[in-house]
């Protein structure tokens, strides 16, 4: 296999005409796959051919966090969901700060411009009365994806809502809860699995 180590974007940036040239010559001369090492700058489209073409180690932005204990929810108000952890074991990670567990704790906030998958997901404390709310809000202004249900006669109420959205630097999302039962409920923190909030670029 034939290595070629990337210069550093500080030295070259790499065009897309040039890493086509690389691959078509080498291609030319052997069947052996090619393999491209380093940091690759690159504006416009690039068109990979051959006989073995592998890009790895692409790194998305994303966030996925949780909070490690119940939070009460009253009855008929609109109630942010905390996250205050970040924590490996429950499967949640912060790969871009979008995430900040000492303030602004239920937002998730974008610091690189894209396009996201964000989803949501959270358990409510068993009651029959009612009905359950959870939206996907940016800014506390715009309701970008929302989901109502009655309540279960029996066991746990659990909602799962998600969207993709095109998001601006500074940009932020938050998860937000409401219920009518009469009284306050909680949102059970379930380890990996409630409350749950993630945002993933997707380009």
């Amino acid at each position: 296999m034939t290595q070629l180590i990337a210069p550093k974007p500080s030295d070259h940036e790499v065009s897309p005409k040039d890493i086509n040239d690389i691959l078509a010559i080498l291609q030319g001369k052997r069947a052996a796959p090619v393999t491209l090492t380093g940091t690759l700058t690159v504006s416009g489209a690039v068109s990979l051919t051959g006989p073995s073409v592998a890009i790895t180690n692409l790194v998305r932005q994303a966030a996925r966090v949780t909070h490690g204990s119940n939070q009460e929810v009253p009855n008929s108000t609109d109630t942010y969901v905390l996250l205050n952890s970040e924590d490996a074991a429950l499967g949640c990670f912060d790969n871009d700060t979008i995430h900040d567990t000492g303030s602004n704790i239920s937002r998730l906030t974008c610091k690189t411009a894209g396009t996201y998958l964000i989803q949501g997901n959270i358990h409510w404390s068993a009651n029959a009365v009612g009905t359950r709310y959870l939206a996907i809000e940016r800014g506390r202004t715009v309701v970008l994806a929302a989901v109502k249900q009655s309540a279960c006669s029996a066991g746990n109420d659990r909602q799962c809502v998600s969207t993709i959205y095109t998001l601006a630097i500074g940009q932020y999302v938050e998860l937000m809860a409401r219920q009518d039962s009469g009284g306050s409920l909680d949102i059970i923190a379930l380890g990996n699995a409630s409350p749950v909030f993630s945002m993933v670029r997707l380009y």
